[in-house]
């Protein structure tokens, strides 16, 4: 059980082992398990928090390799309900395609007698398909976060993302019902329609 913290490299970017992540590797199926992870305690100037120290990770290896799969167009709205880390994606035939949050923090607000507009933010977030991972940070220097637009290549898709909606429960109170939201609209649009061995077999 090899010992790290819980991120593998795949092709140029970066994927957090969460629970399990089924790949391709040098044309060999890899199975990684997350066994869990140990924080240690550290300290900042006038703060204390917890720090990842390391992670157990189980890797076996599967003589199988996946069959080669047809890239497949993508129109979907996912919605995390969390100001943390989370996971959510939706399938289609045999593809599918997810985004990892990695948590927000809140920038600039306009505040109103009845709502509080979110401006700007600080976030990070992962976009992944069968054929790979975008990595995608987000600071503070977008002027306007609602509405925001980018466009990353995976493999045979060029994928358009859209940030429909971000905030807390500071900032999302609505008849006593306070939320965390981040709602992002994704498009996939195929720009190499040959049928291609998966990178990423299953992702959890």
């Amino acid at each position: 059980m090899p010992k790290g913290v819980s991120y593998i490299k795949i092709g140029n970017s970066w994927l957090e082992v969460v629970t399990t992540i089924k790949l391709l590797e040098n044309d060999r199926t890899v199975v990684i398990r997350n066994m869990g992870c140990k924080k240690v305690r550290k300290s900042g100037d006038d703060y204390v928090y917890q720090a990842l120290d390391s992670c157990d990770l189980k890797i076996p290896f599967l003589p199988d390799i996946p069959e080669e799969i047809i890239p497949t167009e993508h129109q979907e709205r996912l919605k995390i309900s969390s100001r943390f880390p989370a996971y959510q994606a939706k399938k289609r035939e045999s593809s599918f395609i997810g985004i990892r949050g990695l948590g927000f923090g809140i920038g600039r607000t306009n505040r109103s007698a009845h709502r509080t507009e979110v401006l700007s933010i600080t976030t990070g977030f992962d976009l992944i398909t069968n054929f790979g991972v975008a990595n995608i940070d987000i600071g503070s220097d977008v002027s306007l976060i609602i509405g925001y637009t980018g466009t990353v290549v995976i493999g045979p898709h060029e994928i358009k993302y859209k940030i429909n909606d971000v905030g807390n429960s500071n900032t999302h109170c609505y008849t006593g019902k306070c939320i965390n939201i981040f709602d992002i609209s994704i498009s996939s649009k195929i720009i190499n329609s040959k049928p291609q061995t998966p990178l990423i077999i299953f992702y959890q």
